[in-house]
């Protein structure tokens, strides 16, 4: 497994399965109210250097759509994607989350500019719980990475440790979904390989 100036007070934080700063499940990246005309982001080609250098997959955090977020209530804002990328042995995984935002035109007269906060997961393999379909499930701990984090601490205050639960649907075209266990709702869309798997969300907007 897309990254982040102003203390967030913002009708659009991430929920709660994942990395999500305030309410309750539903929406970590399923952050909030959908903007007319979105485009989908682009299924990038590009190779990231993968957890297994043996199964690199398609970087998902490249080439994503953003200034999809200069016109909205709350003026100061960015775009705003998950991001995960993981290996996967047979007990266990290992990766990173990132939370990428994209800085709006007055954020950036404000002073703000584009940022992340990233995650280091370390979890276990295990069932999935909600998904019937999918292949197998993962709980795992995320745990603040600050050497790489370039946001503003107003962005991940208190949220420096999360407690994942996730359900993974690999495709035969190798494409993957992950979901939320709890709830079955999707976190995001990417791609699996025999020992690694990626995801991003869908496009949403910050607002500050």
């Amino acid at each position: 497994m897309l990254t982040v100036l102003l203390l967030a007070c913002s009708n659009q934080t991430p929920v709660s399965d994942g990395l999500q700063p305030t309410q309750p499940e539903a929406a970590q990246h399923e952050a909030a109210q959908p903007e007319a005309a979105q485009p989908e982001p682009t299924r990038p080609h590009a190779i990231e250097a993968s957890n297994d250098d043996q199964d690199p997959l398609p970087d998902v955090s490249i080439n994503l759509p953003h200034g999809l977020c200069n016109n909205g209530p709350g003026g100061s804002g960015a775009d705003s994607y998950f991001v995960g990328s993981f290996h996967r042995a047979p007990t266990g995984i290992t990766g990173t989350e990132t939370w990428y935002l994209h800085a709006n035109t007055t954020w950036i007269a404000a002073g703000g500019s584009d940022c992340r906060i990233v995650w280091v997961v370390t979890g276990e393999v295990r069932s999935p719980t909600r998904c019937t379909s999918c292949e197998f499930g993962v709980s795992a701990t995320a745990i603040l990475d600050t050497d790489r984090t370039t946001c503003p601490e107003g962005l991940y205050k208190d949220e420096e440790t999360q407690q994942l639960e996730y359900d993974i649907l690999n495709k035969q075209d190798s494409s993957s979904e992950i979901r939320f266990s709890q709830s079955g709702n999707l976190l995001g869309e990417g791609y699996h390989s025999p020992h690694a798997f990626n995801y991003v969300s869908a496009h949403s907007c910050k607002w500050f």
